[in-house]
């Protein structure tokens, strides 16, 4: 069997033309590294190599505290996917696996206690199962397909009265939607989107991730924006993917004014018809509970995207016993909830 190992590198072309030729999200390549070093994070990009130097594998890491001194690699904190990309037509899945965590090894000046990874895909799943890494259920995905349901498709089998009334309340009360071009929209979005967060008590974004992600992203960056009676009622924040044909909905906000009717509902209908107009196949409405009687996993289900489960694996370190990584990876469990929040009614 050939010998893999892995090694921090630093190679932003080799790093991006891999996770484009194998099918990699946008939260996987060198831009989403940008961004999160702007917020002060602290990253770890790991490629794996066989013998020949041939890459196989890469994963990307952001330091986490862990505890006092103590800290852990996660494989992505807040994107919607993560964990490692694989080129399965050249690697051996469990092997490339079960290298990843012997490549960093705990010690007091290097004390990494343990590696999360965030996984959607189910062969690098089966694979850590196969290993005998526990998960844990972490959230669900909401993957819109558009080949498969269209926007009328989701009117008539998503929508229920509520839902339909609104979009009809807003275009007859003639409701404008596009996306932002100047400064005070963006402005507008993000007094929405720091309103909406502070409802639900969590912590917003600073406005540098926002100018980050603009900087990093340029055109694949947009603002869907929703205004009714002169002012923004709605707004959604997305990452255009035209290589993997899919829009990622990302930071949202929306107004609690005593209308009945959602405008969260209308953005997002509106921004479906736009997505299917501009030939793109896929939305990824991001994470929600896989508990079917969570509201925003409710709000999201009306929209006819497919629950695709995330699993969380915590891989200890070198020298590390798996069951005391486990167990304080409990412990540590929900202290950081995602900010690159969504949708809710």
């Amino acid at each position: 069997m050939n010998r893999v190992q892995w090694s921090e590198t630093h190679d932003k072309t080799e790093w991006d033309d891999f996770v484009m030729q194998n099918g990699g999200s946008v939260f996987h390549t060198w831009r989403w590294r940008k961004v999160m070093e702007s917020t002060g994070a602290k990253s770890l990009y790991l490629a794996c190599r066989n013998s020949k130097g041939a890459l196989l594998a890469v994963c990307p890491f952001f330091f986490e505290k862990a505890g006092y001194r103590l800290q852990l690699l996660d494989s992505l904190p807040i994107a919607h996917m993560g964990g490692p990309i694989i080129d399965y037509k050249t690697a051996n899945v469990s092997t490339t696996m079960e290298s990843l965590p012997k490549s960093v090894k705990f010690s007091i000046s290097n004390p990494i206690l343990s590696m999360v990874l965030r996984v959607h895909d189910p062969l690098i799943v089966k694979s850590l199962r196969g290993l005998g890494f526990g998960c844990d259920a972490d959230t669900g995905l909401f993957i819109l397909d558009l080949l498969e349901k269209a926007p009328q498709d989701i009117w008539n089998q998503g929508f229920h009265k509520h839902e339909r009334q609104a979009v009809k309340f807003y275009e007859e009360s003639d409701a404008s939607f596009g996306l932002a071009r100047h400064e005070s929209e963006y402005t507008d979005f993000w007094s929405l989107y720091q309103e909406s967060l502070q409802r639900k008590e969590a912590h917003p974004m600073s406005p540098d991730f926002l100018t980050a992600l603009r900087l990093n992203f340029g055109e694949q960056f947009q603002v869907a924006v929703a205004c009714f009676e002169g002012k923004t009622v709605a707004a959604q924040s997305l990452i255009c993917d035209p290589r993997n044909s899919m829009i990622h909905f990302a930071m949202a906000g929306y107004s609690r004014s005593k209308n009945i009717h959602s405008p969260a509902v209308y953005l997002n209908w509106k921004t479906i018809a736009w997505a299917s107009e501009n030939a793109f196949r896929y939305i990824n409405f991001g994470p929600a509970s896989s508990d079917p009687k969570d509201l925003i996993h409710k709000f999201k289900s009306k929209f006819c995207g497919k629950p695709i489960i995330r699993y969380k694996f915590t891989l200890p370190t070198t020298a590390i016993p798996y069951l005391v990584a486990r167990r304080i990876s409990r412990a540590l469990r929900g202290a950081r909830r995602s900010v690159v929040s969504n949708n809710e009614e």
